[in-house]
């Protein structure tokens, strides 16, 4: 489950990474307030990644889908 977690992650951040057209510098997780990954650990919400770069951000849903925003 792990290598699986891994590989998602990457897959997460290539696609975050070609809609800033730059490497990421970092990132961060977004759950969904009913989540039960901090009473239990286990997330079931579909977790949100978000990665920054020098003048944007990105994120990248579950369903592997990119949006990009200015950084504030």
């Amino acid at each position: 489950m792990q290598i699986e977690e891994h590989q998602e992650f990457e897959l997460r951040q290539a696609i975050a990474e070609q809609a800033l057209g730059e490497p990421a510098r970092g990132w961060w997780m977004e759950h969904e307030l009913w989540c039960q990954v901090g009473t239990t650990g286990n997330c079931l919400c579909g977790t949100m990644l978000w990665f920054s770069a020098s003048r944007q951000v990105a994120s990248v849903s579950y369903e592997l889908s990119p949006a990009v925003f200015p950084l504030n």
